[in-house]
């Protein structure tokens, strides 16, 4: 026998799903409740609906020399370019970057020059982030592991693709048919 590395995101790839014929569903996810109405409490206590949720980094950061690095995926949009499109968003922000850098908060804060709810520490827990996800409007963030777990609850979001795009986010559309419903914004 001969061993292969692969990514596991690459899975569907490599078992032969090259149409929308062959991808099943997601993996339906549970939301647990009590979770959704302890976050609810808290998010309508910190400000008004509509609730959008943003994550400007996805991945790990490639650092010059790191062995393997080709084989890791690394989104990131500036936080300051992500804040100043929720700037005029209506109802309430909430970062939910996994383990964000202070600078990169500091970043965001100052470009959006309005109060957001920090749930970053909700990445830690998948019960959590699950009910967290649950309870928001819209989301828009690079391509991360929220983007499968919004899918995995039914939800959809507003992904920010790089150039190039990893496959599952395809050369070009507005759509992935792994992520239906989720609209693709590509990098020029």
């Amino acid at each position: 026998t001969q061993e292969y590395d692969c990514l596991v995101g690459d899975l569907p790839w490599v078992a032969g799903m090259r149409s929308d014929a062959d991808i099943p569903p997601p993996v339906p996810l549970v939301v647990d409740a009590e979770r959704v109405g302890v976050l609810r409490k808290q998010l309508s206590a910190f400000g008004p609906p509509p609730y959008l949720g943003v994550t400007w980094q996805g991945g790990r950061e490639k650092k010059p020399g790191q062995k393997d690095a080709w084989r890791m995926l690394h989104k990131e949009i500036s936080p300051a370019e992500l804040a100043e499109l929720a700037r005029d968003w209506p109802g309430t922000v909430v970062v939910m970057q996994r383990a964000p850098k202070p600078a990169d908060l500091e970043l965001f804060a100052e470009t959006l020059g309005r109060p957001w709810l920090d749930w970053s520490a909700l990445n830690d827990s998948l019960p959590e982030v699950l009910a967290g996800l649950s309870l928001l409007d819209e989301y828009v963030g690079v391509s991360n592991t929220n983007m499968h777990l919004l899918a995995g609850i039914g939800k959809t979001a507003r992904v920010l693709v790089p150039h190039p795009a990893d496959w599952r986010w395809m050369v070009e559309g507005d759509e992935s048919p792994w992520f239906p419903g989720f609209a693709v914004y590509r990098q020029t």
